[in-house]
């Protein structure tokens, strides 16, 4: 009896263990126990013509199918730059209205960039309130003044649940400092004198300030991380970008002004601002050209500015920047894939329940 008992519970904890061990082995028929059926849908703040949202576009998918989300996939491209809120606010909705009438209605909105997170927070029609989102990539989780009362008057206080916002925040100091480290061996392939006269140095922002607002307070995080710098080792000089061609008559200006990461290092002794000289292998020679300054967004535009046949490596502050540009050398910022990654998991959260 005793050794009966004694058996079974040996037998029993025998299976035990190979059912736990099975358990760690994949199985061809495990993957269907944890799939779930969802519509995705795609929003990204820019045309077709991008190609940085074309590769996201195949990472996210990849990422959907990896975490066990199957089902149609749409992608809708926001033209931000293109068109007003109210030409594309009605878009997205009759979009969504069509999916529904061919029985493809997302289950879920995987948004990118504040520019589409205010859109999403302003759509009020009950059917697209009711699809869960998932903004990723956002700059700050602030609006402008004017926005929160545009919120309260024109949008019925907007979207209030159903969205989660998942921050990807500039990061100004660190990037300076992964510039300062890789800089120098970035200039042993510049031939470069001993001293540099500059008559000026700027650190001007890629930002349409005044005409993009989500630009407005991406700079004005920027001038916060400015302020924190230490004045002894940076010059507080943030420049915003006013237009295309006030950025460009700045570059013609070689002698003059210096974009770069490094132009806001400060000299360690004091020197006259008409005539700045500054002794040490890493500082610039303009008729070398070398140019170098953190980028702090993308678009296409400022692709074709940054990536002209004057102008040498630069930072970034922004992933989809680093991804297509052969000539960004680098900058501090989360991954395309680990942003994505956290997206698609964070609506993988709330397909299965979880509050947002």
């Amino acid at each position: 009896m005793v050794r009966t008992e004694s058996g079974h519970r040996i037998i029993g904890l025998a299976l035990t263990v190979v059912c736990l061990l099975l358990g760690c082995i994949p199985c061809k028929g495990a993957i269907g126990r944890d799939t779930i059926e969802a519509n995705v849908l795609i929003y990204w703040p820019t045309d077709e013509s991008d190609p940085v949202y074309k590769e996201w576009t195949g990472l996210v998918i990849k990422e959907l199918r990896r975490q066990g989300i199957k089902g149609n996939v749409e992608v809708h491209y926001a033209h931000a730059t293109e068109r007003y809120e109210s030409t594309e606010r009605p878009m997205f909705i009759e979009l969504i209205m069509k999916l529904r009438v061919q029985g493809k209605k997302p289950d879920l909105i995987i948004s990118y960039s504040d520019i589409n997170k205010w859109l999403l927070t302003t759509i009020t029609s009950p059917v697209i309130t009711s699809i869960p989102i998932v903004c990723f990539g956002l700059r700050s989780d602030k609006f402008l003044p004017y926005q929160y009362e545009m919120l309260e008057n024109d949008y019925n206080g907007g979207r209030t649940d159903n969205m989660v916002q998942i921050l990807n925040p500039l990061h100004l100091k660190e990037t300076l400092e992964m510039a300062d480290a890789i800089t120098p061996a970035i200039t042993e392939y510049i031939r470069t004198p001993e001293f540099y006269s500059l008559q000026a140095h700027r650190f001007i922002t890629m930002l349409d300030v005044e005409a993009l607002w989500n630009d407005r307070i991406a700079y004005n995080e920027l001038v916060r991380q400015m302020g924190m710098l230490d004045p002894k080792r940076f010059y507080n000089n943030l420049e915003p970008k006013v237009d295309e061609g006030t950025l460009n008559a700045f570059a013609q200006k070689q002698n003059k002004i210096v974009f770069s990461c490094r132009s806001v290092i400060n000299p360690k002794w004091n020197v006259p601002t008409t005539f700045n000289q500054i002794a040490t292998p890493w500082a610039f020679y303009p008729q070398k050209s070398p140019n170098y300054f953190i980028q702090s967004k993308h678009d296409n535009k400022t692709r074709g500015l940054v990536e002209g046949p004057s102008f040498m490596p630069y930072f970034t502050m922004v992933a989809e920047d680093f991804l297509v540009n052969p000539k960004c050398v680098g900058g501090y910022f989360s991954t395309a894939q680990d942003q994505i990654k956290d997206a698609v998991n964070a609506g993988l959260r709330i397909l299965r329940g979880a509050k947002p």
